[in-house]
């Protein structure tokens, strides 16, 4: 065959085990840990989610004036621990 340019086409070959065929469903089999069974995509989201919340309560929480937080008992050290607590558990 003679393409337009005067060179020869090339058939291309591909593999039936490429990325189309390798049967991915977009969910992670994990025998042990159950929570990777849910889809990658749900995951990501998920993880993006709980990190957008952390950012906006550690702010919050270093944005406390002091005498507020004397009377909270929240310490400047500990403002990243319990951003974390309320929003990972």
């Amino acid at each position: 065959m003679q393409s337009v340019h005067g060179a020869k086409e090339q058939t291309m070959v591909v593999p039936q085990r490429g990325i189309a065929h390798m049967g991915v469903t977009g969910r992670i089999d994990h025998p042990v840990c159950p929570r990777m069974n849910m889809s990658l995509i749900t995951h990501l989201r998920s993880a993006m989610g709980k990190r957008a919340a952390y950012r906006r309560t550690l702010q919050e929480l270093r944005g406390i004036p002091a005498h507020l937080a004397d009377d909270l008992n929240i310490q400047p050290g500990d403002v990243e621990r319990l951003a974390h607590q309320a929003v990972y558990g």
